[in-house]
């Protein structure tokens, strides 16, 4: 367990460097809503930079985004039960589950950004081909779906403070929770996917540096992979 000082140390510097690299990001969409509010179109090409951020990311950036809004504090708690009651054949395919509907978005994203070249997300495409009912419909379920999302994301932040440091969870979830909205408030969608791209590349490397901790001087027997 880590002490209260190095906690507070960890979470409120990942904080400021989210917030640094978010405000980069906010700098870039104001030049972009003063350069269309001086042009012919108003401000509507950078309205549109700030909430969807259309045309303006790779796929490596976009790979990161994805990444890291998949990879939360689950990963200290489900995969390695799963490890524990199914062994290595439910690890596979619990991380297969986890990923495959990303390969399947892969391939699909690009053929409905294709045939709906101004839909925002997914709903507008539903209401082009299935109208309005379902639009509403398929709009009720994001919403409750991402706000069970939300909760059980802020919970594994305070339950994983809580287990490594001590710290009443609420010590971590508010500033977290104040200072994401925030930053995001300020720079949209770009700040959010520039975060998003910041906390991918320090996951890729905790990984390989775990990865290399763990394999680098440890030994299994043949015979105990198996148990």
């Amino acid at each position: 367990m880590i002490s209260e000082t190095a906690a507070y140390v960890i979470v409120y510097v990942v904080l400021a460097a989210c917030s640094c690299v978010a405000v980069s990001a906010g700098y870039f969409v104001f030049q972009v809503l003063r350069k269309d509010a001086s042009g012919n179109d108003g401000d509507k090409s950078g309205a549109d930079f700030w909430y969807s951020a259309r045309g303006t990311q790779g796929p490596v950036s976009l790979g990161l985004s994805f990444f890291s809004s998949a990879m939360g504090g689950w990963v200290l708690f489900s995969a390695p039960e799963v490890g524990a009651l199914s062994g290595w054949w439910g690890t596979i395919g619990y991380a297969l589950a986890s990923s495959l509907p990303f390969v399947l978005f892969m391939w699909l994203g690009p053929i409905i950004r294709r045939r709906f070249t101004g839909g925002f997300c997914l709903t507008d495409w539903v209401r082009q081909r299935f109208g309005r009912p379902l639009q509403l419909y398929v709009s009720l379920v994001t919403v409750f779906y991402m706000w069970v999302y939300m909760v059980a994301e802020l919970t594994s932040i305070g339950n994983l403070v809580r287990d490594l440091s001590g710290l009443s969870p609420l010590n971590a979830l508010l500033p977290v929770s104040l200072i994401t909205m925030l930053y995001t408030g300020l720079s949209g969608l770009p700040g959010s996917i520039w975060t998003d791209r910041l906390q991918g590349v320090i996951m890729v490397i905790f990984i390989i540096v775990t990865i290399i901790a763990c394999f680098g001087g440890l030994h299994i027997a043949e015979g105990k992979w198996g148990e």
